[in-house]
């Protein structure tokens, strides 16, 4: 920057990295890859004559200190979002899921309310600064959710008994899950249920959940191979349906709180920003849900058919092949929006220390639904 009297000024950059390299990649990358674990940021920019004879203090750049995951990490929550716990998906998309089962494993991932890598503090030339400070998304939503209900309980093998051994179980709702504890000694311990055969190994506890029709039905457990003091046990649950309607937290952060100071011993000044309405509501809409499981179908399939397969139409009138579906460890849909994020606000109340509030309301210029 300079003028035609002679004057020059210029602005230097100064940059560093965040690093991880303590995050181990998923098994499934069998190549040496290191360039994913920096990032850059900006550290400082300062402002000096073209001669850097004069010059005066930098803007200062400082970032929370979590640990901020390598780029191909796969400790990510639904929405993408990185993690500070190390992680690996727990879903091969090439093992067939039952509905029920996929949400059980989807639904046991952790929110990332990670703000590593974030922006913390920007110091001024003046001595002043600006502090920020981040919560989790939050969003109202309405959900049933599956509680386990304890009917019944078995064990087999423990009398050295290898023969399979059946039991009247009564189960009153559709979804049910099975708790299968597996002594170390001896072979698999099996179930035989409506659902499905269960098979789990010696030595191990597995739940598996499963739907089928309410009714009484005959159980069947095995453990072949059992001994004396060495056989199976069995838990049976009803999973019960409950409504339920809070605020969850989604993956993200949004601004709490700025903080700013004119100068070093100056009184701080807070904004504070709020996002519930008047019954508590988050007044967060989420754009963007993922999708695990995801039928194959085809429009064009639904109206002419599928070769010698499906010679007519009438066999696939929605275009979908015979039940056949897809399952993802990650979403099968993009998350982004023409939003940005995967979330936004229709209300946020910002106020300031000592000097009242205001609402930011944000209408649809269409329907004119605010």
């Amino acid at each position: 920057m300079s003028s035609s009297s002679g004057f020059c000024n210029k602005f230097i950059f100064d940059y560093e990295y965040f690093e991880d390299n303590s995050t181990s990649l998923s098994q499934r990358i069998i190549y040496p890859i290191n360039t994913d674990k920096k990032r850059l940021k900006l550290k400082q920019v300062q402002q000096k004559s073209c001669d850097l004879s004069t010059s005066v203090p930098p803007y200062l750049f400082t970032y929370f200190n979590e640990q901020l995951p390598r780029r191909l990490s796969c400790g990510q929550d639904h929405w993408g979002l990185y993690k500070r716990w190390k992680w690996e998906s727990r879903i091969d998309p090439n093992i067939q899921l039952t509905t029920i089962q996929l949400l059980q494993e989807q639904t046991g991932f952790k929110i990332s309310r990670n703000a590593g890598g974030s922006l913390k503090e920007i110091k001024y030339p003046t001595g002043g600064s600006t502090e920020f400070n981040f919560e989790p998304n939050k969003t109202w939503v309405s959900y049933t959710a599956y509680n386990p209900n304890q009917i019944s309980q078995v064990s087999v093998g423990y009398d050295g008994n290898q023969n399979t051994q059946y039991f009247s179980i009564s189960f009153s709702q559709s979804v049910h899950k099975f708790k299968v504890i597996n002594s170390a000694l001896g072979g698999n311990a099996y179930v035989y249920s409506p659902g499905g055969t269960i098979s789990v190994p010696a030595g191990q506890t597995m739940e598996v959940v499963q739907s089928f029709t309410p009714g009484n039905y005959s159980i069947g457990v095995a453990k072949p191979g059992a001994s004396t003091g060495n056989g199976c046990e069995v838990f049976f649950y009803d999973m019960v349906p409950t409504p339920v309607q809070e605020n969850r937290t989604v993956g993200g952060l949004r601004i709490q709180t700025i903080t700013n100071k004119v100068d070093i011993n100056a009184n701080a000044n807070i904004t504070q920003f709020g996002y519930f309405d008047n019954a508590g509501k988050s007044t967060g809409i989420l754009y963007s849900r993922p999708t695990y499981i995801q039928y194959l179908r085809n429009d064009l399939v639904g109206q002419v058919g599928f070769g010698g397969v499906y010679p007519n139409n009438n066999d696939t009138p929605t275009g979908c092949l015979n039940g056949s579906y897809l399952v993802s460890a990650g979403s099968l849909r993009p998350l982004a929006t023409t939003q940005g994020g995967h979330i936004g606000y229709n209300e946020v109340k910002v106020s300031n220390s000592g000097n009242g509030y205001r609402f930011t309301v944000i209408t649809d210029q269409i329907t004119g639904i605010t």
